[in-house]
């Protein structure tokens, strides 16, 4: 199983550095911000970390190219199958801003994650939301053979409380990291 983690240092000098949990991505695979799909409206996007030490999570960065709509994302935990099932934390309804960037979007409250299989989700509002896919992922598997999983809602809505997912069979995963608030 492929677990990544990486950190970005501001520049200039003082303020710390940020932390952040990447998702399950097969050996050798990266994410590709440049290779970016566009969303299917009212269809959430399940996205599987393995959380290796107890952290806390403040928000979830969505990296995309072109930014159109709303956008929701959550923290879903797993069941004994390794499916997406229960969401955890949610963020409110936020605009997609930046193109080419990412955007950090904060979570209504921090959540302490433990070890475990968890799946961060992005649900898009408009078609034109493209957000950053992964190379070379073609079978939707991520280490150890954990699927992505999506669901469709039928309209741009509030993660559901309980996920109903399915083998994500898209072209193409989404991309998200965990900004890592504090590690206990």
């Amino acid at each position: 199983m492929s677990v990544r983690t990486s950190t970005k240092s501001p520049g200039g000098g003082g303020g710390g550095s940020d932390y952040y949990v990447r998702e399950l991505i097969p050996s050798g695979e990266r994410y590709n911000q440049a290779t970016c799909n566009a969303v299917t409206v009212g269809m959430i996007y399940y996205i599987p970390f393995q959380i290796i030490h107890p952290v806390t999570i403040d928000a979830v960065i969505v990296a995309h190219a072109a930014a159109a709509g709303n956008m929701y994302v959550a923290i879903y935990d797993s069941d004994a199958a390794g499916l997406p099932r229960n969401r955890l934390a949610v963020s409110a309804s936020i605009v997609a801003a930046g193109a080419n960037s990412r955007q950090t979007v904060m979570l209504t409250a921090t959540i302490s994650l433990g070890v475990g299989l968890y799946f961060g989700a992005v649900e898009g509002s408009d078609a034109a939301l493209t957000i950053a896919s992964q190379y070379g992922n073609t079978d939707q598997l991520a280490g150890d053979g954990i699927c992505h999983y999506s669901e469709l809602l039928g309209a741009y809505a509030i993660p559901p409380a309980a996920a109903t997912p399915v083998k994500n069979t898209l072209s193409s995963n989404k991309h998200l990291r965990l900004r890592v608030s504090s590690v206990p």
